[in-house]
């Protein structure tokens, strides 16, 4: 997470959402190694699409003086994502999703504070910040929001297994797009709007299998 929000900062959510999107390769590679999940062609070839609309959505974005750092950055993101899920995945074979989403959280709110404390130049600033209540209300609302989707993505993972889950969650760099156009009123060009498609029909092949190829 360290590594998604600093790319944001560098090359925009624009950029970093979508290559982040890329998790589900090491996602997939490690199920299949450590958690011997069954995979297909007809798999392969939807998660091959949503990856390379993906890849191709991401780098529609402007140019960056800080392009470097920016797409390293993400590409560390997406390769912790990965692990994150097959780890979870497996403990959750032994707990409930609550308490392995439980884990991950306080793992999450002791790194960011140890990272706060660390990487913090402006302390007094930091503070100015945290007592500002219009912002604390805003850092509510984020709270909120992302506890929500976590739970349910941690419920989805030990439902449909990590590979599928993930799938599912990466059409998030589409719904960026959207989000920007109904409510932000940025344009979608049509170049973009095809890539989401792809990506959306590749997530639906991806999903769609037979009992018996599971």
């Amino acid at each position: 997470m360290l590594c998604y929000l600093q790319s944001i900062q560098y090359i925009g959510i624009g950029l970093s959402a979508p290559i982040s999107t890329m998790y589900p390769i090491v996602g997939t590679i490690l199920s299949v190694v450590f958690l011997n999940e069954k995979i297909n062609k007809k798999m392969i070839f939807g998660l091959a699409l949503v990856m390379l609309a993906s890849f191709l959505l991401g780098f529609s974005s402007e140019y960056s003086k800080n392009y470097i750092i920016g797409i390293s950055l993400a590409v560390m993101c997406a390769f912790s994502w990965g692990s994150e899920i097959v780890i979870s995945s497996y403990i959750m074979r032994k707990t409930p999703p609550s308490l392995a989403y439980l884990y991950r959280q306080l793992g999450s709110v002791l790194g960011y504070s140890l990272l706060l404390i660390l990487l913090s130049t402006e302390t007094t600033k930091v503070i100015d910040i945290l007592t500002d209540i219009r912002f604390d209300i805003f850092v509510f609302s984020i709270t909120i929001f992302s506890m929500f989707s976590y739970i349910l993505y941690y419920k989805s993972i030990h439902i449909l297994k990590p590979i599928k889950a993930m799938i599912l969650n990466i059409t998030y760099g589409c719904w960026v797009l959207i989000i920007n156009l109904l409510f932000l009123g940025k344009n979608v060009s049509l170049y973009n709007a095809i890539l989401a498609s792809l990506v959306f029909i590749g997530a639906y092949i991806t999903l769609v299998n037979k009992k018996e190829e599971e």
